[in-house]
């Protein structure tokens, strides 16, 4: 609502309960939100509230990063004939996790395994999804955490002797397209990706190059972006996370200079060398 602009029309009504003093607003209607949580449109919005002896206008709270976050795990084990076996979690938290929990409950069993087999041949050609396992989405104490195990080849590119991991994570540069802007880019709310895969190598193979770390914080967004190599284990750590900041007009050269470099920057791969001559 608009404080100063009274109105009879609204399209949306939540509620709000007073605990040791708190005002905790929460939404019946979204079935697959948790209490203290709020669906992405109810956050950060001017709301008439109603008491028994009073009205105010107060406003939704718009939750930091972490409280809308998806943290995605991943193990890979390359075998020496270069087959992999491989386990991969994902575990949402805010809004991520109303929308997980949403196509988990709403979604036929069948069209949530095709899914699932189409996500891990995304992730190697010509995989086989083994087992999978889905948490109880009406159990709202608990994490919405999907797990999947599967195997596949040529999870790595050749190129004779060596090997190439695949670009892990990256920088989507279609927001930047055009030269110039008119208008912002308007804000999405607050939201953090966490991504770590450990790739588990044949003992025999050698690192032959491992990316530099790359941190990137600013008014608009930060990411961090890790590589760990222990032994023939390779962990690569991704951290993003976006802030309720447009970009105006005025900044947006700025914003797309650092955007293109940052995707310039994280395009680089990890090689190693295996045995083969």
């Amino acid at each position: 609502m608009i404080p100063d602009f009274p109105e009879l029309v609204f399209n949306h009504a939540i509620a709000c309960v007073k605990i040791d003093g708190k005002i905790i607003f929460m939404d019946p209607t979204s079935e697959t939100c948790t209490f203290g949580d709020l669906p992405g449109g109810d956050q950060g919005r001017k709301v008439l509230v109603f008491f028994d002896d009073r009205y105010e206008i107060m406003e939704t709270p718009v939750f930091e990063s972490a409280a809308n976050s998806a943290t995605t795990e991943m193990t890979i084990k390359v075998e020496d004939d270069e087959r992999i076996q491989a386990s991969r979690s994902v575990e949402t938290k805010g809004r991520y996790d109303q929308g997980q929990r949403y196509w988990l409950k709403y979604t036929k069993p069948v069209q949530i395994k095709e899914a699932l087999e189409k996500k891990v041949n995304d992730i190697t050609p010509n995989a086989s999804l083994k087992n999978y396992e889905l948490p109880d989405v009406n159990n709202m104490a608990a994490p919405c955490r999907l797990k999947m195990t599967f195997e596949g080849m040529d999870y790595l590119k050749k190129a004779g002797g060596i090997r190439l991991a695949p670009q892990w994570g990256g920088v989507d540069t279609s927001i930047v397209s055009k030269e110039t802007r008119k208008y912002p880019i308007k804000a999405s709310l607050t939201s953090e990706e966490i991504t770590e895969t450990k790739l588990i190598l044949p003992p025999s193979w050698k690192a032959v190059f491992i990316p530099d770390e790359v941190n990137e914080d600013n008014q608009w967004f930060s990411m961090s972006r890790k590589f760990n190599l222990s032994g023939s284990e390779l962990i690569y750590t991704e951290k993003s996370a976006a802030k309720n900041e447009d970009v105006k007009p005025a900044d947006y050269q700025k914003y797309r200079d650092i955007v293109l470099e940052l995707n310039r920057k994280t395009r680089s791969q990890a090689v190693f060398e295996t045995t083969e001559k």
